[in-house]
């Protein structure tokens, strides 16, 4: 409570408040370009998928008019589009974290591997 009192008695008070909103700024606007990047992400996977199944029910439909397979197999081969146009974006967005976890370790690891002082070369000719 003392400290309260004594940014309040040296009216610092509207300091702290601008340097807590600009400190907030930077963190939010990081993670909003976190979330935009993956919604762009699930909307890219999305359209890819879509594509992916029209593509498989036109053939499905064009196969269909030579007998060449059952409606079994049909509706086999568009649950297996279904189900695989469902799982990428999981296992792509696993990645990218995965990616992304594995950087920042590298970057603290090689944080640590840095000397303290770089050494002063004087008189060099």
């Amino acid at each position: 409570m003392l400290l309260c009192s004594v940014v309040t008695h040296f009216i610092l008070d509207f300091l702290f408040q601008r340097r807590f909103g600009s400190d907030l700024d930077v963190h939010l606007s990081a993670q909003a370009l976190g979330r935009f990047s993956n919604r762009w992400f699930t909307f890219r996977m999305d359209l890819f998928g879509l594509a992916t199944i029209v593509v498989a029910a036109i053939f499905v439909v064009a196969g269909k008019g030579g007998e060449s397979a059952s409606a079994a197999v049909a509706g086999l081969a568009l649950a297996n589009v279904f189900q695989t146009c469902t799982f990428v974006p999981f296992v792509m967005r696993i990645k990218a974290d995965f990616r992304a976890r594995f950087n920042s370790v590298e970057r603290v690891s090689e944080y640590a591997n840095v000397s303290q002082c770089p050494k002063i070369v004087r008189n060099l000719f």
